[in-house]
């Protein structure tokens, strides 16, 4: 199998677990400590994890999917024929399910190592990072639809249609897709060293492996995770259910005043 060992050329980046270069075992870089029963605990235990959430994710997003599908065939209008909610809840499942996928590969690798090759490697990390930015956007766009559903829903001079919905999928998809090749790029099968002191076993793992010249990358990736990832979604969100409460309260206060009368 094709794989790179750590060493001080390349900085391994991986949101989860990240192993040292510099000393080649699975403790942080410039953390004194020893991390072994960190590492013993992560092969103990995700194995499960991964294969608990690979279930649930798999038949809860096929059960949307159906759902979703059947609502689709008793509609007429065409390919906008579903409501905004629904389009995003469509896309939101598909990158679930793309996600899916990936878990048992992952469980097999902390359960053993990872022994599905490079090209496994590149995809499933390709179609992690995808779900990673895709699906908190499409969670995004969901309360943006419920904000002028609510907030607007006769005040706004931009009308609700389902093709706008389809369209900003398609940007997202876009988007997203780009930021995967990342993954398709500096993916690699990494040989690491993992166990206590004077115990050391090679294990190969599938992560993120930047070169050390290329440090715009080891900089520009966590936050464009922190910014597009988590934190312009999180605004957004906060933002639209802020006003939706607050536009709630407003209208229960208006319907309490009226029966007063």
């Amino acid at each position: 199998m094709d794989h790179v060992k750590a060493t001080t050329n390349y900085y391994i980046y991986d949101d989860n677990y990240s192993f040292s270069p510099e000393t080649g075992s699975s403790q942080s870089s410039g953390v004194p400590c020893n991390l072994d029963g960190i590492m013993d605990f992560t092969r103990s235990y995700s194995p499960v994890v991964y294969s608990l959430v690979f279930v649930l994710a798999l038949v809860g997003n096929i059960l949307v999917l159906c759902v979703l599908m059947r609502y689709r065939t008793s509609q007429t209008g065409g390919t906008c024929s579903f409501s905004l909610t629904d389009t995003f809840l469509l896309h939101l499942a598909v990158s679930d399910l793309l996600l899916a996928l990936t878990l048992p590969l992952f469980a097999v690798q902390w359960a053993h190592q990872w022994v599905f090759g490079m090209a496994a490697c590149k995809i499933s990390g390709a179609l992690f990072s995808l779900n990673r930015y895709s699906g908190i956007l499409f969670l995004a766009c969901i309360s943006f639809d419920r904000y002028l559903a609510i907030v607007h829903a006769i005040s706004t001079g931009w009308k609700r249609n389902t093709c706008h919905a389809q369209i900003a999928c398609t940007l997202i998809w876009t988007v997203c897709l780009g930021l995967s090749g990342v993954d398709i790029t500096f993916r690699q099968v990494v040989k690491v060293e993992v166990g206590r002191s004077g115990d050391h076993q090679g294990l190969l793992v599938c992560q993120t492996v930047f070169p050390h010249s290329s440090v715009q990358w080891q900089v520009g990736m966590p936050l464009v995770n922190l910014v597009l990832g988590f934190g312009l979604p999180l605004l957004v969100m906060l933002y639209c259910y802020i006003r939706i409460f607050r536009s709630l309260c407003n209208a229960s206060r208006r319907q309490k005043r009226k029966s007063r009368l």
